[in-house]
């Protein structure tokens, strides 16, 4: 999947704009029904239902894509990797208000595969890495248009074999476009991992969800970019790998 705009990015619209979120601005509603759908959290059964197409949510790179991604490590050497990504959409709630309204929830699936080679081109399975992303994201209707917002985020990376080290670890979730109040909300915060292999984190409540359709130049965006750094023996001579999940 091929992003133009990542949620690394979004940090730096900073030093153009930053509005404080705004609370209170959605009518008082109370719940009038909750439907739950069972979750596939199996690794294996996301990139099977990736492969065959399967998805409960348009987003762009839905599928199975392939790409060929080059590195370059701290001292100069180029890692080359063929980068096979598995993506799909899950419904996991509807919710009906009690004024009409209604909001859907969404776990959105990406499994990145990262097989790599050397500058020399010969193959060593010991540059592989494996990362996975889901992102938990709000569908809610208000006043007739549909809005979004994130909710958590979970995933991890994966090494290969035992000579790879992953350090570094962080994510940056992020809720960004055009508040119901119509204000410009870039809401994004870094996340430190303590380890790799797996995280999870709630994403502040009090961010506002955003206009699904976008306005003027500042489309929405609502997920995370997660970050690892990886070495194999010598922690001098690295390099960085990201995983960018998003709805937009």
């Amino acid at each position: 999947m091929k992003n133009t705009f990542s949620i690394m990015s979004w940090a730096l619209v900073l030093s153009f704009t930053f509005l404080l979120p705004t609370s209170g601005s959605a009518e008082v509603s109370s719940t009038k029904s909750i439907e739950k759908f069972s979750e596939i959290k199996n690794a294996e059964k996301i990139m099977e239902r990736a492969s065959k197409g399967e998805t409960d949510l348009d987003v762009e790179g839905i599928g199975v894509n392939k790409y060929t991604k080059e590195v370059t490590t701290s001292k100069g050497n180029i890692i080359e990797y063929d980068v096979t990504e598995y993506m799909t959409a899950q419904l996991i709630e509807k919710r009906t208000m009690s004024n009409g309204d209604n909001s859907e929830t969404y776990a959105v699936n990406l499994i990145a595969s990262y097989d790599g080679s050397r500058g020399d081109s010969k193959w060593d399975d010991s540059y592989g890495v494996r990362a996975s992303s889901t992102i938990y994201i709000e569908k809610s209707t208000y006043s007739g248009t549909d809005y979004w917002r994130l909710i958590r985020s979970e995933g991890g990376w994966d090494r290969q074999d035992s000579s790879l080290t992953l350090t570094n670890p962080y994510t940056i979730q992020g809720t960004v476009g055009q508040s119901r109040d119509e204000l410009y909300e870039n809401q994004t915060i870094n996340r430190d991992i303590s380890y790799a292999g797996s995280y999870g984190f709630d994403a502040p409540s009090y961010w506002e969800p955003v206009n699904s359709k976008g306005v003027s130049a500042w489309a929405p965006h609502v997920g995370e970019t997660s970050h690892v750094d990886i070495y194999r023996t010598d922690p001098s001579n690295s390099w960085h790998l990201s995983l960018n999940n998003e709805y937009k």
